[in-house]
């Protein structure tokens, strides 16, 4: 049996433990906190390092991204002149042609007039000269034709025609 004595013997002892034990957590706390917030205080390093690296990862792909559409764009600008110098070319060259059929029409037209009016001045037409007529209204009629033609194409802005235009852009 246990007497009063060491009831209260074990009793203080217990207490004794029972604090020291407290102090023992407490202080296992107050670490555990401190460790806690020194990996906090780390990974908010981390992240803040993350974010700027994001950021200037982010600004170097935004200026790769404008260098290369100011590249497209100077390459687009120079296909455009290149086209529109062979453009030119192609409508200079096609003008010149014109010039040149206009000119031989002209000059077909007057020898036609020319052998018309000569022939009108005779008063008898023979089989010779029914032959030359025809083959002069047959004439006419090419010229006529050509006339025609060169109607038809549509010269804008001193560039080729629309037709021309497209068989450039098949190309």
């Amino acid at each position: 049996m246990l007497t009063k004595s060491d009831l209260e013997n074990e009793t203080y002892l217990f207490k004794a433990a029972l604090t020291e034990l407290r102090t023992e957590l407490q202080i296992l706390r107050k670490n555990d906190a401190a460790a806690l917030a020194i990996r906090t205080e780390i990974i908010s390093r981390e992240i803040d390092s993350l974010n700027q690296k994001l950021r200037e990862d982010i600004a170097n792909v935004k200026s790769d991204i404008a260098i290369d559409m100011n590249s497209r764009k100077s390459d687009v600008r120079e296909e455009q002149k290149a086209l529109e110098i062979r453009i030119l070319s192609m409508s200079n060259h096609y003008m010149a042609q014109l010039g040149g059929v206009r000119t031989q029409m002209e000059a077909a037209k007057w020898e036609t007039i020319r052998k018309g009016m000569s022939k009108r001045s005779m008063k008898r037409w023979t089989k010779a000269n029914w032959r030359t007529r025809r083959k002069s209204v047959s004439f006419e009629l090419t010229i006529v034709m050509i006339d025609s033609m060169v109607d038809s194409v549509d010269l804008w802005s001193g560039n080729v025609c629309a037709a021309d235009d497209q068989a450039i852009h098949e190309r």
